[in-house]
């Protein structure tokens, strides 16, 4: 994806200053020297793009501050009947693990690099989440989509409150 989104704004700048140096040049040789001048700069330039790009996703990414527990409305793939479960079905089938009741959530953050697992930054690229609990000493994290976390969050507290 990242080199597709570099190269566009690389060939429309190298592309620009070619036609510019088409009119410097004295013969194809004198052109093709100015052009080729024009190459560094226009990657050095679309790199800067890219690096912004990045810097901007990754800040929306990190804040979480926008999302608050919502309890949910009823069953759904993220939230079942019952405490919240995990599971690597997509479709909550089966292989569902009950998460205990004695999880006090701290928090959400995004991914941090290098703290969590891989696989969460494949499977959910810019778009997830990792719920913080408590369980007693352990620190249990809960990986969920950006638009799932305020349902896994009400859900979590609400089996909580359920408990007391």
């Amino acid at each position: 994806m990242w080199v597709v989104a570099a190269a566009w704004p690389t060939a429309v700048l190298w592309g620009a200053w070619s036609l510019f140096a088409s009119t410097l040049g004295s013969g194809v040789p004198g052109v093709l020297l100015v052009a080729a001048g024009g190459a560094p700069g226009a990657a050095a330039v679309s790199g800067l793009f890219v690096w912004l790009a990045a810097a901007r996703r990754l800040r929306r990414a990190g804040s979480t501050g926008d999302i608050v527990p919502v309890a949910p409305a009823g069953r759904r793939v993220v939230v079942g009947d019952g405490r919240p479960a995990a599971t690597p079905d997509p479709a909550g089938r089966f292989a569902l693990k009950e998460l205990p009741g004695t999880l006090v959530v701290e928090g959400v953050r995004g991914f941090r690099i290098g703290e969590d697992p891989e696989g969460w930054f494949q499977m959910y690229e810019w778009t997830g989440v990792a719920v913080e609990c408590r369980d007693g000493e352990q620190t249990v994290l809960v990986a969920t989509r950006r638009r799932d976390a305020p349902v896994v969050l009400g859900a979590l507290r609400a089996s909580r409150a359920s408990r007391v």
